[in-house]
């Protein structure tokens, strides 16, 4: 039997604006320290293995463009994965894997602090120093203490049938706390006219949950309400306004699910030349269930909002929440990519686009599309990105 065993370690520190948001938390600050294991081996000529685990640290909060702390709190993060793979004959192979993943939410960072605060006030803690320290953690936490573990299974078939053409087909299969019970299927074919063309074309479905703390909690003083208040809005009598300005309360909501995307891709690789790549590919999603963010805000606006079963109101009189916005949005792109290696070096630039094609009407209110909705357009990320020039060491 044959046996390899790899380490590393990542440490990333860094600071960027944050982009679509209007009050004073401006930066985002974050300290990331992960280390990884693995190992794989050959059993027999058609059996092998492959075993892995994680563990990562990661501090992260905000800050005013004065330099003002905001917000901090970690979250660790650790698991591990196991995979086999099997050749039960000619031209097949055979992966089957399983995975745990543990999530340790609201420690404390590297200062001591869980906290989060809206406003920059005299006495809110913007320091390590700060004799309001234990206050302000214990009043404003940013992310209530939890732990969230996840399960996953997964397989993936690949059958050659011929010398140039592949088919393959994969499934995965996630247990989740808060988002349930989710399948990810995934078909396709890889065609390969040539020694240096190849062509990729498949159909996959994928899921993606709220954040944790819409369930867990946090942000406390900030506004944020649970998805298992949902069920108490009504209860509270918040004063709102119907679509024809008809005095009413906000109603009850649905618990927040994941939002599903069925996508379809065609991809295709050219090696020109021993030393030069060209790789492009364009798609096509489908996406329901949007999740985006809802705010209660009382109507008229002179009051502030009362306490939402366990969930107490923002200083700012109000909550927010993560929520499903009914509707499909369509939305298509590509990305074309040159990659030129030299001695030990890989030199690449690339284009990438996304257009909105489609999106049912409701969507154009929420915060990943812009209200205009003869000019439709993403507001949440960049719809062109173009890299000139990017250098890189080759994987081993």
């Amino acid at each position: 039997m044959k046996h390899s065993f790899r380490s590393k370690a990542n440490f990333v520190q860094h600071n960027r604006d944050i982009d679509n948001f209007y009050r004073d938390r401006n930066e985002i600050e974050n300290n990331f320290q992960n280390f990884a294991f693995s190992k794989d081996g050959k059993i027999t000529d058609n059996l092998r293995y492959q075993v892995s685990s994680f563990f990562t640290k990661d501090d992260f909060g905000f800050l005013s463009h004065s330099g003002l702390t905001m917000a901090g709190t970690r979250e660790e993060r650790y698991g591990g994965k196991g995979i086999i793979q099997y050749s039960p004959f000619s031209g097949n192979s055979l992966a089957v894997g399983t995975e745990f993943r543990k999530y340790d939410m609201g420690r404390k960072n590297a200062d001591g602090n869980n906290f989060i605060v809206n406003k920059a006030e005299p006495d809110s803690f913007f320091g390590k120093e700060s004799v309001n320290a234990f206050q302000v953690n214990r009043t404003n936490q940013f992310v209530f203490n939890r732990s969230i573990e996840v399960a996953s299974i997964f397989a993936e078939d690949v059958q050659k049938l011929s010398d140039k053409w592949e088919v393959f087909g994969a499934f995965r299969f996630d247990k989740h706390p808060f988002w349930g019970q989710n399948i990810s299927p995934r078909i396709g074919t890889i065609f390969s006219p040539t020694n240096q063309w190849r062509w990729r074309t498949s159909y996959q479905e994928g899921f993606r949950g709220a954040v944790g703390v819409a369930y867990t909690g946090g942000y406390q003083r900030d506004g944020l309400l649970r998805t298992e208040n949902f069920d108490e809005i009504v209860f509270a009598n918040i004063p709102n306004k119907d679509q024809n300005g008809n005095p009413t309360v906000f109603q009850n909501i649905q618990p927040t699910k994941p939002e599903k995307m069925r996508s379809f891709e065609l991809a295709s690789s050219f090696k020109a030349k021993k030393d030069w790549n060209i790789n492009g590919v364009v798609f096509y999603n489908m996406i329901e269930s949007v999740i985006d963010v809802g705010v209660i805000y009382p109507n008229p606006d002179d009051r502030s909002a009362p306490r939402i079963g366990s969930d107490q109101p923002g200083d700012w009189k109000g909550y927010f929440f993560w929520r499903n916005t009914p509707g499909i949005l369509r939305q298509g792109g590509g990305e074309i990519s040159f990659e030129y290696k030299w001695k030990n070096l890989i030199y690449s630039n690339s284009y990438s686009i996304v257009r909105v094609v489609n999106a049912s009407k409701v969507l154009h209110s929420s915060q990943y599309l812009t209200s205009d909705t003869r000019h439709r357009h993403f507001r949440a990320f960049p719809e062109e990105i173009e890299i000139i020039f990017n250098t890189k060491l080759p994987r081993n």
